[in-house]
């Protein structure tokens, strides 16, 4: 029902060219370059940046690497947006870095499988609209 929705002409030719109509999401390494200019191999304090996971209006999100032999851990890094309306940006950023550094939970791993299959899901070119712990069966 819902392919006849979304695909009205049966035709296969037409079904193809429906899909290629679909926002394409970088297979492997996405961009390594970002809005604020940072690439991947940039330093960020004891961090070497990997990849650029994604960006939103406060901050930029990256996948990131102990570059300084302390221990070996991948771990995301959010950069706060510099904005000179924003002065309460770094308190607030220093908060959350406090509150995410002390999160060890053995349920942290089965939050990465449920990305890692999302993004299986978007290099298929499907794309879920609502992720929420409800949708998400075990």
């Amino acid at each position: 029902m819902l392919r006849e929705v979304l695909f009205p002409c049966q035709d296969e030719v037409a079904e193809v060219e429906a899909l290629a109509t679909l926002p394409k999401f970088p297979a492997g390494e996405a961009c390594s370059k970002s809005p604020s200019g940072l690439q991947a191999g940039d330093p960020i304090g004891p961090y070497e940046l990997i990849r650029s996971v994604g960006a939103g209006g406060m901050a930029e999100v990256w996948l990131a690497r102990r570059a300084d032999g302390a221990f070996k851990r991948e771990v995301a890094l959010k950069l706060p947006v510099t904005n000179a309306q924003r002065a309460d940006l770094s308190q607030r950023f220093d908060r959350e870095c406090d509150i995410l550094a002390s999160l060890e939970h053995p349920n942290i791993e089965l939050f990465l499988q449920v990305l890692d299959a999302v993004q299986y899901a978007h290099e298929k070119q499907v794309i879920h609209r609502d992720i929420k712990p409800s949708n998400i069966l075990m």
